[in-house]
């Protein structure tokens, strides 16, 4: 996902297939004027525009806390070297140059505060305030069955000896979720030197590495089986739940069907804002209860709600996994009966017409894009918006090989790749 900064996403209504979230952004003023800041008892104040009542406050204890100098702050890492919550007394403080707020503090520290930077970190002002762009532009690009005509692709080889083909592989993977790489080895190795060229493999219960083997083994796990799986996001019931995951086709002897399905959950999400806002709320605002155990050696449990949403009420990521789903609880239906002003009764019943609703897109054809893992190709996906299953494998075997990487892994990779590409 979305970060995907997460925080600049906008979930906006569009048609049904494949609509498309533009980032963009204009060219912003973002430098207040000379004489623009006064002084206040606790605070400075810098109207960035008069006429049109934009300003912002900000305390000097504040201020203190948040000196960006090379001395209060590491220039490379920046992390804070010294205790900034001391004394945040102003001795001296000059508000008339046209670059920057200047303050001498009791203790003899200097502070020097650009306009620019006070109006990104702005944190107490007007109710408009026009902010400079972030750094990142990307786009988030929603699709349906019919909208995944072409699914994006990037070679294999061309991943391992390139930065820019390897930040193509990632912004895929943010704006449509899923992204395919062809020419891959058919062998865990390959798998694993692509994965390392984006950060540290994330370690579960299954290990750095895991398989799953559909057809000729002694059933362990319902993903070795035969039958159809569901389409499901993996492991919820984790704290730390997988960002980006790894399926890659190391063999498919003698098989028939068996076909991957893939859903945008953020188009599930979408389409159900649009279609039942009260259904959007309720999923969006209900948190349910996963709970996995492993033969007796390991147990997970974790609360999510099915359509996460960030500070700006936008989606972040979406949880859902039968399999491991637990009862609807007390805390539940109190979050229930909270979102719809209702008793327990009313609060119950549509709680479940919610989950309903959305099981009935999983399971609709209109969502579902399936194709034929074999090997020699690889899919990456963000395990936090797509939701993956496989049909029935009629005869033969499949063994696939996995990994994860943690969602803050590969981001980190991708804005890097970003910044130097």
């Amino acid at each position: 996902m979305l970060s995907f900064s997460r925080n600049v996403l906008r979930y906006l209504a569009s048609p049904l297939a494949s609509p498309t979230r533009s980032i963009s952004f204009r060219r912003l003023v973002t430098r207040a004027s000379a004489g623009a800041a006064t002084e206040e008892k606790n605070s400075i104040l810098v109207n960035w525009s008069k006429e049109k009542n934009e300003w912002s406050k900000f305390h000097f204890d504040w201020l203190r806390d948040n000196c960006p100098c090379s001395a209060c702050k590491h220039p490379d890492y920046n992390q804070r070297l010294l205790n900034t919550l001391e004394d945040a007394t102003p001795a001296h403080v000059d508000v008339k140059g046209s670059d920057a707020v200047e303050i001498r503090w009791k203790d003899g520290h200097y502070s020097s505060f650009s306009y620019n930077w006070l109006l990104a970190n702005s944190y107490c002002h007007s109710p408009v305030v026009t902010r400079p762009p972030a750094a990142e532009k990307r786009e988030i690009t929603l699709w349906d069955a019919d909208g995944m005509v072409t699914p994006p692709e990037m070679d294999f080889n061309d991943i391992l000896k390139d930065d820019k083909s390897l930040l193509t592989l990632l912004k895929s993977v943010y704006q449509y979720g899923i992204c395919f790489v062809p020419g891959i080895p058919p062998n865990n190795e390959s798998m694993l030197e692509l994965a390392k060229r984006i950060g540290q493999i994330q370690n579960t219960y299954y290990g750095g590495q895991w398989y799953m083997d559909a057809g000729d083994m002694v059933v362990s796990h319902v993903s070795y089986a035969k039958a159809k799986i569901p389409p499901h996001t993996d492991c919820p019931a984790f704290c730390g739940v997988p960002g980006l995951t790894y399926f890659h086709a190391i063999a498919f002897v003698d098989g028939k069907g068996g076909c991957t399905t893939l859903i945008d959950g953020f188009k599930l999400a979408d389409t159900i804002k649009r279609n039942n806002p009260e259904h959007f709320a309720l999923l969006s605002k209900v948190s349910i209860l996963y709970d996995i155990e492993y033969k007796n050696v390991a147990t997970y449990k974790a609360r999510r709600y099915t359509f996460t949403l960030d500070d700006n009420d936008e989606m972040s990521a979406f949880y859902l996994n039968q399999a491991d789903r637990q009862p609807l609880d007390e805390k539940s239906l109190s979050e229930a009966k909270e979102v719809l002003s209702c008793d327990a009764n009313e609060a119950m019943t549509k709680m479940y017409q919610a989950l309903r609703h959305l099981h009935r897109l999983i399971y609709s054809d209109q969502f579902v894009y399936r194709c034929d893992l074999r090997p020699g190709k690889m899919l990456v996906m963000n395990n936090k918006r797509i939701l993956h299953g496989r049909d029935e494998l009629i005869t033969g075997f499949r063994r696939l090989c996995g990994s994860y990487h943690h969602e803050e892994e590969w981001m980190s990779k991708l804005k890097m790749l970003e910044r130097f590409n």
